[in-house]
């Protein structure tokens, strides 16, 4: 390896098209799921959640078409919004 592979560039940093992105960087998110959470206590892991920075909510909705149907309704989901004002999706 030469030299030259460890030496700093004095180039202009290369573009976003450059680089294969499109469009400007965005933010990113932090968008945990609560499928592993507390059943028992999932209203307070959402607050939690929030309360840790998270950006939104991912509820894991299985409709009993495709896989069982062991998770979240939409109820389950109605009752959480009592307890924290993050998005949910």
């Amino acid at each position: 390896v030469s030299a030259d592979a460890f030496s700093v560039s004095n180039s202009k940093p290369r573009t976003n098209t450059e680089l294969g992105l499109y469009g400007p960087p965005r933010k990113v998110q932090i968008i945990p799921s609560v499928l592993p959470a507390d059943f028992g206590k999932l209203g307070a892991d959402c607050k939690a959640l929030e309360d840790a920075g998270c950006d939104r909510i991912q509820f894991d909705v299985m409709d009993g078409n495709f896989v069982p149907n062991v998770t979240f309704g939409p109820d389950t989901i109605n009752w959480c919004r009592q307890y924290t004002g993050l998005p949910f999706e």
